[in-house]
């Protein structure tokens, strides 16, 4: 005997092995159901298909864009651009004054040259500063586009 299941119902029956390649009724709904052949062997492809589950459906639609975050700058991005302009400022006020002691007669000598390099220094250390603070927006600017 062989099990057919109907395709419209879902019932399982028994038909006789000799009915193979034909077609029975089905006794719970009576569509005409077509008896599979015992010989042919079931595709092994097709069997790992219905044996592998199909990943679950997205928990958002797709099509839905992202919310936009708001567009100001984080603390740590003003607190870098705001050490940045201090140092840089600092920085040319103190090359300012030693280019200043350095012109004058009573202040000229080693120690001017002194504080113009340690200004150029102080200026120079803020860049970075400045630079981070406008890579961190950069970088918040692409991710917000994303």
């Amino acid at each position: 005997m062989i099990e057919v299941k109907c395709p419209g119902c879902g019932e399982s029956f028994e038909v006789p092995d000799g009915l193979c390649g034909e077609s029975e009724r089905c006794p719970a709904c009576g569509l005409d159901v077509p008896i599979p052949n015992q010989s042919a062997k079931p595709d092994p492809i097709a069997l790992l298909q219905k044996a592998i589950p199909t990943a679950p459906p997205a928990l958002h639609a797709p099509n839905r864009p992202k919310p936009k975050k708001a567009e100001r700058p984080t603390v740590t991005e003003s607190a870098m651009a705001v050490f940045g302009a201090v140092f840089f400022v600092a920085g040319l006020v103190c090359a300012v004054i030693g280019v200043v002691f350095l012109l004058s007669d009573e202040y000229a000598g080693p120690g001017a040259v002194f504080i113009i390099f340690t200004g150029l220094g102080v200026a120079i250390s803020g860049l970075p500063f400045w630079a981070i603070h406008h890579a961190l927006r950069y970088l918040r600017r692409i991710a917000n586009a994303v």
